[in-house]
């Protein structure tokens, strides 16, 4: 995984470097076309400046790694159900057939000690 984000980090410098005469390097971005001295300035600056960008480009090359770590992974995290009244479920009781009982629905009573509660904040 290691030398694909390196090689991912040199394929984003290569797209956002423009080159130009006496070695120097630009930014490629449209909005930002800093000129800088070397190559070294220009990574720095891409990883300092537009690393929001740098981040979605390797974070795309992480994905395939990312799945294969889940696929293999032979206790699969599950998010929690929210169920109609806004309790949460973990998903694995209900697959084991553990004991799940229906939440009681909410009455007058339990609104208004809420609302009271919110108003005392």
């Amino acid at each position: 995984e290691g030398r694909c984000l390196a090689a991912a980090r040199a394929r984003f410098d290569g797209l956002h470097k423009l080159e130009e005469d006496n070695g120097r390097a630009r930014c490629a971005f449209e909005w930002c076309r800093k000129l800088f001295k070397s190559d070294e300035y220009l990574k720095k600056h891409l990883a300092n400046r537009h690393g929001d960008h740098l981040e979605a480009y390797l974070t795309s090359a992480r994905r395939p790694f990312m799945w294969a770590v889940y696929d293999a992974d032979a206790h699969k995290p599950l998010p929690p159900l929210r169920t109609a009244n806004g309790d949460e479920v973990e998903p694995l009781d209900l697959l084991r057939g553990g004991d799940f009982q229906a939440p009681r629905k909410r009455d007058r009573r339990d609104r208004d000690r809420g609302r009271d509660r919110d108003r005392r904040d």
